[in-house]
């Protein structure tokens, strides 16, 4: 039979398994993109473009950065 530790893990459907195994490419993803943008936004001339332009990269990384917390939230949830 099961033991008590094996029953305290609930077991993952086929699908949330195959998203557990795709997390850890997405959080590298997201956190070189991230990366990428924080390159990109320390350089000098990134605050001579046009103040759209500026105001469009801060919110990618705003928004690059929520991502980010929801996938090591869904990581945990997963992977307790």
């Amino acid at each position: 039979g099961a033991t008590v530790l094996e029953n305290k893990r609930r077991k993952l459907s086929f699908k949330e398994q195959k998203e557990l195994d795709s997390l850890p490419g997405m959080i590298e993803a997201t956190e070189n993109a991230i990366s990428e943008l924080h390159e990109q936004m320390a350089a000098p001339e990134f605050y001579k473009q046009a103040s759209e332009l500026i105001v469009k990269a801060n919110e990618q990384l705003q928004h690059l950065e929520a991502k980010l917390q929801e996938l090591y939230t869904r990581l945990e949830e997963l992977d307790g």
